[in-house]
């Protein structure tokens, strides 16, 4: 089999616009990835070297600090524990990081975990606030039972809990008190983690009491508990930095954001609740990511839009181009550059740095996204033998009526099973059959192993052949069928 030489030139690049003065490019950094003196002035570096405009750190990762609480006589009340990804090292990674990227004209703002509160591994819940003394702020279904906390990447405290809110407000006078010099603000987890979730007794008890006299539907009382946290940040924040940027990380389409998690940012929008958005538009798919981004697009607020962008891949391994490899790399990402500065989004984001930085794939992809109109980059010579390109599987689901389409992306050609995970690892729906290499495509009732319908929401998607010592561990989100 003759070998063949693959220049690989980023040239939908050249297609690209000049990029304005005015685009914001980010990168969300991870706490691990300030947790050392060190790693922040490597981030600082890479930011400079990489022309990033701001910097989004997660300095409360969950109900923790990666900053100093109660740095500075205030009236704000925060108990919260200095975080254990910080390894009892005493240092202030947020003052740091203001102290050595602020002078190079970068935007630092504090990125905040709001309403998911505690770890996923129990040898941590000793160290966690919420656990260790508000266990009772965390939401339930509506039998009245909790999720483990593995289900939802933690455990979530209810919104419609006043005793949630006010502490929330706490953490964050707390946090723009001590630090007046922040440029902005970022929520994250603003939401709740899915449908069935929101039965606080608390909060149904006030629910049940408010439409009384106010008719209202149980998910717009979900969204009144979100929306109504946010509107008190924002008041708060203006009354402490007036000229602080407000933002938050959005699932991508808002109405499905809405109706499935609460979290209403076409309202934050209309309303100036907030000042920008960053859609957290992950798809590996480049259909689901075009549908992602029209749905931001329809609600007209593309000047206020950062687009997250996915960087990063569920194995850990590297975005760098490399032979043989089936990863999503950062051509996947150059391409979706390409289609966001199309629509005229205000701005990219980057999840995640600390993906990014591994063998120096962070560098090589913003030479080539952020170079000067005109200049031709090219990523190194790579030599393959033709039947090694592969990508990496991925699947899609979308309602069709009364049934999902499922469509996959598969590597190469063979038998396969696709598993829907729910809770725990358990296999809620099995299907095996032989799947072309490229795209697939085949639809599902929805009907599960004990013959009841799948309930809406987020799960995974197990796929593997069982040849392969390898296996696909894909989220997907199923929506509500029709009748």
């Amino acid at each position: 089999m003759p070998k063949y030489i693959i220049f690989i030139v980023l040239s939908i690049l050249l297609l690209l616009p000049p990029a304005l003065n005015a685009e914001a490019r980010a990168v969300w950094v991870l706490p691990w990835g300030i947790n050392t003196p060190q790693k922040v002035s490597t981030l600082v570096e890479d930011a400079v070297a990489t022309g990033q405009t701001d910097l989004f750190l997660e300095v409360r990762y969950r109900a923790d600090a990666l900053y100093r609480p109660n740095r500075k006589p205030d009236k704000f009340h925060n108990p919260e524990y200095r975080s254990h990804i910080l390894n009892g090292q005493s240092f202030d990674p947020l003052e740091q990081v203001l102290q050595e990227a602020q002078p190079h004209g970068i935007k630092v703002h504090a990125w905040i975990v709001v309403l998911n509160a505690t770890p996923v591994d129990p040898t941590l819940m000793a160290k966690n606030y919420i656990y260790s003394n508000h266990r009772d702020w965390i939401t339930f279904d509506r039998n009245l039972t909790r999720p483990s906390a593995s289900a939802n990447a933690g455990h979530f405290i209810d919104p419609g809990i006043p005793e949630v809110q006010q502490h929330i407000l706490n953490v964050v006078g707390d946090l723009l008190s001590g630090y007046p010099e922040l440029d902005g603000l970022h929520l994250d987890y603003i939401r709740y983690p899915n449908s069935s979730l929101g039965y606080h007794p608390i909060s149904t008890s006030r629910f049940n009491s408010h439409k009384e006299t106010n008719p209202i539907q149980w998910n717009q009382w979900r969204i009144l508990q979100v929306t109504s946290l946010v509107e008190k940040i924002r008041e708060l924040s203006r009354s402490i930095n007036p000229n602080l940027a407000f933002s938050a990380a959005v699932m991508p389409d808002p109405k499905a954001a809405a109706t499935w998690y609460a979290q209403d940012w076409q309202d934050w929008l209309e309303r100036d609740l907030v000042d920008f958005v960053c859609p957290m538009n992950y798809p590996t798919v480049m259909n689901k990511f075009r549908e992602n981004s029209s749905a931001a697009e329809a609600i007209g607020f593309n000047h206020r839009i950062w687009m997250g962008l996915r960087a990063y891949n569920e194995n850990g391994a590297s975005l760098a181009v490399k032979p043989n490899s089936r990863n999503f790399n950062i051509l996947d990402v150059a391409t979706r550059v390409e289609d966001t500065r199309a629509r005229n989004f205000a701005g990219i984001v980057l999840f995640s740095y600390d993906d990014l930085i591994k063998d120096g794939a962070l560098a090589q992809l913003c030479s080539a996204i952020y170079a000067e109109p005109g200049l031709v980059v090219t990523l190194p010579e790579l030599e393959f033998k033709e039947e090694e390109i592969k990508f990496a599987a991925d699947l899609g689901v979308w309602r069709e009526g009364n049934r999902y389409s499922l469509i996959t992306q598969v590597p190469f050609e063979g038998i396969w099973t696709l598993e829907i995970l729910g809770l725990e690892d358990r296999v809620l729906h099995r299907n095996r059959r032989v799947y072309l290499k490229g795209q697939n495509q085949e639809y599902w009732n929805g009907t599960l192993e004990d013959g009841t319908l799948i309930e809406p929401g987020d799960y995974f998607i197990r796929f593997f052949r069982h040849e392969d010592s390898f296996e696909y561990l894909i989220p997907a989100t199923f929506p509500r069928l029709e009748p």
